[in-house]
């Protein structure tokens, strides 16, 4: 069994909170959550202090995400998702498509490395780069430097 990282341990207590606030509007508690993570209800208590402390969970008994709380744990999946793409992390249930359809960038990569299940990515055109910018020639009011020869 593998050890979780303290920010994957607050990723997975915002995730579950998110899940089970979307399955049972306003009647999270503490008990389900705790379970849902996979901590004890003591760690999970301060777990949700540090949350709160950051401004990314509002309320005692009955937790909610705040605003914040939401942002954050979208950039977390992000991550998450950077992460299983490149190897560094498995996730359950998280097929190479959706790792590699999210952007451009995936695609590319997952061409690179010759994933046939990855899909076609286009031809990006490439503008030419404009002309370097000539260097006038000194004017006749302008002071020029030389080097002296003793």
């Amino acid at each position: 069994m593998t050890r979780r990282e303290h920010a994957r341990i607050l990723g997975d207590v915002l995730d579950n909170l998110e899940a089970l606030a979307r399955r049972q509007p306003g009647r999270v508690n503490l008990a389900g959550l705790a379970s849902s993570s996979n901590l004890p209800h003591d760690r999970l208590i301060g777990y949700l202090g540090e949350l709160r402390l950051h401004g990314l969970v509002d309320g005692d008994h009955l937790p909610k995400l705040t605003d914040r709380g939401e942002q954050f744990l979208q950039c977390y999946r992000g991550w998450i998702r950077v992460q299983a793409l490149y190897g560094l992390v498995e996730v359950p249930g998280m097929t190479a498509e959706t790792l590699i359809g999210f952007s451009t960038v995936g695609r590319r990569f997952a061409a690179s490395r010759g994933d046939v299940t990855a899909p076609a990515v286009a031809a990006v055109p490439v503008s030419p780069s404009p002309p370097a910018p000539e260097v006038p020639e000194a004017s006749a009011g302008t002071a020029t430097v030389q080097a002296r020869s003793d």
